[in-house]
């Protein structure tokens, strides 16, 4: 692990769910637009690369 630094920001959170589910949420592009952003604003993913 590395340490942050001025130019770096670390956000971290522990979520209650599977693994797999997670990682779909942050990689598929169908399921981005749901947790993404506020709720009063839509999010389109035109196109996505998550090597």
């Amino acid at each position: 692990m590395t340490t942050p630094s001025d130019r770096q920001i670390v956000s971290e959170r522990v979520l209650d769910a599977p693994r797999d589910r997670v990682f779909a949420a942050y990689t598929d592009p169908e399921l981005i637009p749901q947790w993404w952003g506020p709720r009063r604003l839509t999010t389109t993913v035109d196109q996505m690369d998550v090597r």
